[in-house]
């Protein structure tokens, strides 16, 4: 009942971390394998927990764990590069690349708000965009391969198999 409606557990709350993958990678995705399930939430046919990796068109590999036990923790992403963590308060970001010393890197907004604010400054930039003709922040691009990652994720799970990408679409 919940598939059918809103997506799975990545549609509806990982989205915004898939995001952040494709602008990290800054390319498509062409493979992606998994495993996850339910373990918690029986009462509902959507994934729970899972972890996930993707490759992209341009080398790119990336391993995300996903998971609704327990609330929000902090996200750690591994590349073959290094690893990128943010942490429960969503201002830093702490990147270590492979053999290398930990950096921080400060994402803070001056928006008093918060999340809130910065949504509505999207919303204002999208509308300056579309007012002068340029290019938005997040395009369309953005938001489709969000989503196609979302759903091979979805299929390699169900599947058990590595999910080639395009030829989903």
């Amino acid at each position: 009942k919940y598939m059918d409606i809103a997506g799975s557990g990545l549609m509806s709350m990982s989205i915004h971390d898939l995001d952040l993958f494709f602008w990290i990678a800054d390319s498509y995705v062409t493979h992606c394998s998994g495993f996850g399930g339910n373990a918690v939430y029986m009462d509902q046919d959507t994934i729970d927990h899972c972890v996930l990796t993707y490759k992209f068109e341009n080398g790119v590999k990336l391993a995300h764990g996903f998971g609704l036990i327990g609330g929000y923790s902090d996200r750690v992403w591994f590349g073959d590069k290094g690893k990128i963590r943010c942490g429960r308060s969503g201002r830093q970001l702490h990147y270590t690349p492979m053999g290398g010393q930990e950096e921080t890197i400060d994402i803070s907004t001056d928006f008093e708000g918060g999340r809130g604010d910065a949504t509505l400054e999207l919303h204002r930039a999208f509308v300056e965009a579309v007012r002068t003709r340029e290019e938005p922040m997040v395009s369309g691009r953005n938001a489709r391969e969000s989503c196609v990652m979302a759903l091979a994720g979805d299929e390699a799970i169900q599947s058990g198999e590595v999910v080639n990408v395009k030829k989903m679409w």
